[in-house]
């Protein structure tokens, strides 16, 4: 008797964590409103797994942009390179500037600086990293 109670329990948990996968964030949300601590936590739990899948996305998206854009500057001369990044930027910024301040916080985007002086800086990360271009751009 006891194992047939703990198996409809462990199926009647399952069946709401499966049901908490299915549910739209709305519906996630109209449900914390009569939800006990046990449901509280199994509702944030599937909040941070769709955040923390979002992320991971994001970070894929992020890393497979940067290389692509990598090679395409690895296979550049320095001059067409610092050329390519200042027409780069400049439409860059034109999409950012077409922006509401609101929209440009809520989707935290900043426009590209654009360097006079870009042999004098020391480039890490992004897409003009210092050891792997040289500087001269004449």
């Amino acid at each position: 008797m006891k194992k047939i109670a703990l198996v409809a329990v462990l199926m009647a948990g399952s069946m709401f964590a499966a049901s908490l996968e299915k549910s739209t964030n709305e519906e996630l949300y109209a449900m914390m409103a009569n939800a006990d601590a046990k449901t509280l936590s199994d509702i944030a739990f599937e909040i941070d797994k769709r955040v923390g899948e979002l992320k991971a996305q994001i970070k894929d998206t992020k890393r497979g942009f940067k290389s692509e854009m990598r090679k395409k500057l690895e296979a550049m001369s320095a001059a067409d390179r610092y050329k390519f990044m200042q027409d780069f930027r400049t439409g860059y910024n034109e999409k950012v500037s077409a922006l509401s301040v609101k929209d440009a916080d809520r989707l935290d985007i900043e426009l590209k600086k654009m360097d006079d002086d870009f042999d004098k800086h020391r480039h890490e990360g992004g897409f003009m990293d210092g050891k792997k271009f040289d500087k001269k751009h004449d």
